[in-house]
Parts: C-alpha cells; sequence; structure tokens
C-alpha cells in the first residue's frame, strides 16, 4: 500500500521505532508492519496506536494478511483515507 494512507505524523513514529508494534524498514521509503492475531488484538486495546495505522491493520486483517508492506510508490486503495504530506 502507499504511504500516502498513513499521516506525516504517523510516518514519523514508524520511522523512528515509536510504536509498539514490529515495525521493520523497506529501504529508504517505507515499512514492513507485522499484523497476527496477537498483535492485531493489543493494536485494539493500546491506544497510543495512530488511528490511520489500526484502519490500515483492520483492512488487511480482514483480507487475512499478516503483513503490510507500505512504499511510497505503493498502490493508493480508496477503501482507506489519504493524506498530503
Amino acid at each position: 500500500l502507499s504511504t500516502a494512507h498513513v499521516s506525516q505524523e504517523t510516518a514519523k513514529l514508524l520511522e523512528n521505532s515509536k510504536i509498539s508494534i514490529t515495525v521493520y524498514p523497506k529501504g529508504d521509503y517505507g515499512w514492513f508492519i507485522y499484523l497476527d492475531d496477537e498483535v492485531m488484538d493489543e493494536m485494539t486495546k493500546n491506544t497510543s496506536i495512530p488511528k490511520d495505522l489500526i484502519t490500515i491493520a483492520k483492512l488487511a486483517h480482514k483480507n487475512k494478511c499478516t503483513w503490510v508492506c507500505l512504499d511510497r510508490d505503493g498502490r493508493i486503495t480508496e477503501n482507506l483515507p489519504t493524506y498530503k504530506w
């Protein structure tokens, strides 16, 4: 998915590993995010997880995805909000 689906504030948190989930940098622009059932449960209870990231995680979980790749050249989907930054 495109990094346009996260706000600039969320991108900074992902970049600086300031979110309590498993996130790996993807080259210069983007991240790989691990989302198993346990992580999903934790994310929905943790109020420090940004809402835009939770929305992405819920869509991924609904589609039975364990990993999400966010990339600046990734696909923009109409199922998620976008942010300009």
